[in-house]
């Protein structure tokens, strides 16, 4: 996981289409069809998917997997 503070999760939600802003919290959506029937199920552009969501620490910074930041300088 990688610890962001609040300019690199800016630039890294910016860099991944599937990353969006929910407040303050940077959640993860991927398209599929049983997010329907899922606890975790959210219908988003037309589609039903997953969500993920990520929270702000209390110290100010995001803990998000590393998959997701390790194309952002």
């Amino acid at each position: 996981m990688a610890k962001l503070n609040y300019e690199a999760a800016h630039k890294v939600v910016d860099a991944n289409y599937n990353l969006y802003w929910d407040g303050w919290d940077i959640c993860s959506w991927r398209r599929d069809h049983k997010g329907f029937f899922n606890k975790q199920g959210i219908f988003r552009n037309g589609n039903w998917g997953i969500v993920e969501c990520f929270k702000m620490e209390d110290d100010g910074t995001w803990k998000v997997p590393d998959k997701y930041v390790k194309y952002i300088k």
